[in-house]
């Protein structure tokens, strides 16, 4: 069973998300990240919906069939802000608590709402994100402006070869960042360059999956100090996929839904 709405949010923005599986099945939500949509997780949503979990994807305000709020600035895209609108689906859906799965930024969101809202999240799973990263304000201007340069037509193409060598999920990855949100992504980006969640992990007290996709170079040159904070960490387990990059769910799927499905059986 698929039921498909929308949810008012702060701010006049609204999302979109998507419901698989029974009612009464343990709750899971796929958060994506920048640039991603629901379409990313439409198979692994199946997939868990199979197998009697309760199932929801949505996509972040402005991003996919979300619409923007009324007034797009960076205080309407912060993490908090973020996190606020996964909590507001969660009431609006009458759960009191659900198994958390994030990519990139979808990570670091759900790291946010651990932190604000630590009771909501049964357990969380993070692939393509680091819990701590410091770069440069300027880095938020360059990525800007190499979007504005790379253009609107040929940046989903873009991102899709430089992110996967799958032919498969390039094809998905492509049609996610059609209609990429230059402006909200950028007020995303102000938030992001720099943050540090690392004691909110490790104090956390449920348990916490971190897989690393092989390939994914941008990441894993940042996660050197995560792995150290939680190496020592009850309920924490590093698990790698070695032949895929940042979207390990869509390069290696099976492996992916394996390790998930796996560590959700032992968190329930």
């Amino acid at each position: 069973m698929e039921q498909q709405g929308q949810l008012a949010v702060s701010g006049g923005a609204r999302i979109a998300y998507t419901v698989y599986g029974p009612a009464s099945g343990a709750p899971v939500c796929f958060c994506p990240g920048l640039g991603g949509t629901q379409l990313g997780y439409a198979a692994d949503a199946e997939h868990f919906a199979e197998r009697g979990y309760r199932a929801i994807t949505f996509d972040l305000r402005a991003f996919g069939e979300s619409t923007p709020p009324d007034v797009v600035e960076p205080s309407a895209f912060t993490l908090r802000v973020l996190a606020e609108d996964f909590v507001a689906l969660l009431d609006h859906l009458d759960i009191p608590q659900a198994h958390y799965v994030g990519n990139s930024l979808g990570g670091v969101i759900g790291l946010e709402a651990i932190r604000s809202h630590p009771d909501r999240v049964r357990s969380f799973t993070s692939f393509g994100t680091t819990y701590h990263l410091s770069l440069p304000k300027l880095t938020v201007s360059m990525q800007y402006w190499t979007n504005r340069v790379i253009g609107p037509k040929r940046m989903p193409a873009f991102v899709a070869r430089n992110s996967s060598t799958y032919e498969e999920a390039r094809s998905i990855v492509q049609k996610m960042f059609e209609g990429y949100p230059v402006l909200a992504g950028r007020c995303i980006g102000y938030g992001i360059y720099r943050y540090d969640y690392r004691e909110v992990a490790r104090s956390w007290g449920k348990p916490i999956l971190l897989i690393q996709g092989g390939l994914d170079r941008s990441i894993n040159r940042q996660l050197s100090s995560t792995l150290e904070a939680l190496s020592a960490r009850d309920h924490f387990e590093l698990r790698a996929v070695p032949e895929a990059g940042h979207f390990a769910n869509l390069d290696r799927p099976d492996e992916f839904r394996g390790l998930v499905g796996e560590f959700l059986e032992n968190a329930a």
